[in-house]
């Protein structure tokens, strides 16, 4: 039974605190009415008595609230969320899914120093590792591009075979945390799973800093106390973050920040974001019913390159951008049998800001 953020809980103790209230004062009205004698005592208690109904329903109310508060921090906090909210495993996703293929000397030489890590056989040594980057730079493209080659291509040693890798987002563990319990809980079942699939599972969890994130402490205890016993027993986590939280909140936590390889992701060069773009054109582009040549793609790139953000994100969100705004203006046209060309005049018009008024606007940032 989850009774997390449900209103109706709520509305039922305030009804039953302020009937408690009601009846309680009415009873005392009574006793009072029935054993005052004299005029002045009875004219006194009666004018005291709604100030005595009022604190008898504050005090109804409290007892009543706490009493909520023991039955869901012993009782109905564990089953807020089930296994398949925290855990998502990344290999059906992408059977399901497969992602555009990425590549590159560079790609290839992080994803098996990625596996490298991962296939140490000593596990009372480090197997874990943080992916660390800018914001855009690519940290859940490379692992899922390690999955892909995991399930479809077998890349990797025979010992990486019947591994699956699931995705934690790290958020979703501490969001909704308010009543007292309910973080020990999810960790808890968490710690669970881990231990359970340690053998044959990689454990990714995304926005990793929450595990030391300032909001946590109001808990008596901090995640990454749960985590420090888990991680000497040989699993195997890849956490992704970026430079600054990865400074703010994990790095101060020595003894934590030890557990982990460090594999540091660079902002992408331009020449490599457009042989990029061009490699995942037929499947991203393409299929939805544009497509471009090398030429836009590097005025694309250069334009872009001032601009706030890291490749190859934000060339890739514009790209997409601009094929929404090219498929409204030809609603017509048939996908992806005549796919759009996009023109250097369809960038720039993009780029450029749309002035209304006082405020400068532009889809972008």
């Amino acid at each position: 039974m989850n009774i997390n953020n449900n209103p109706f809980y709520f509305l039922l103790i305030g009804a039953a605190s302020f009937a408690s209230g009601f009846k309680l004062a009415s009873k005392l009205k009574d006793a009072v009415e029935k054993t005052a004698q004299d005029e002045r005592i009875k004219s006194v208690s009666k004018e005291a008595l709604p100030q005595s109904g009022i604190m008898h329903y504050i005090f109804i109310g409290v007892l009543v609230y706490q009493l909520a508060q023991w039955v869901m921090t012993n009782y109905l906090t564990v089953s807020d969320k089930n296994e398949k909210e925290i855990f998502i495993s990344l290999n059906e996703k992408i059977n399901k899914e497969p992602p555009v293929p990425i590549g590159g000397k560079k790609t290839d030489k992080k994803l098996e120093e990625i596996a490298t890590i991962l296939t140490i056989p000593q596990k009372t040594e480090i197997r874990s590792l943080l992916i660390l980057g800018d914001p855009g730079v690519g940290k859940s493209s490379i692992v899922d591009e390690f999955v892909r080659r995991l399930v479809f291509q077998s890349t990797f040693e025979s010992s990486l075979k019947d591994t699956v890798v699931y995705k934690i987002d790290c958020s979703s563990i501490v969001s909704g945390t308010a009543f007292r319990g309910t973080l020990e809980s999810r960790i808890e079942k968490m710690k669970t799973f881990m231990l359970q699939h340690k053998d044959d599972g990689i454990f990714f969890l995304d926005e990793f800093h929450q595990l030391n994130a300032d909001h946590l402490s109001s808990h008596s205890n901090k995640l990454p106390d749960y985590f420090k016993d888990i991680l000497t027993q040989g699993e195997r986590v890849i956490g992704g973050t970026t430079n600054e939280e990865y400074k703010k909140y994990v790095e101060p936590d020595r003894a934590f920040d030890d557990r982990f390889k460090k594999i540091r992701l660079q902002e992408p060069s331009q020449k490599k974001v457009v042989q990029m773009l061009m490699n995942i054109k037929k499947n991203k582009y393409e299929a939805y019913g544009m497509t471009y040549e090398e030429c836009e793609i590097k005025h694309l790139v250069n334009e872009l390159a001032s601009r706030e953000g890291c490749f190859p994100r934000k060339a890739i969100k514009h790209l997409c951008f601009l094929n929404s705004k090219l498929l409204r203006k030809n609603p017509n046209r048939q996908i992806p049998n005549s796919p759009i060309r996009l023109t250097i005049q369809d960038i720039n018009e993009s780029l450029a800001p749309v002035k209304t008024g006082s405020f400068d606007l532009s889809y972008y940032s």
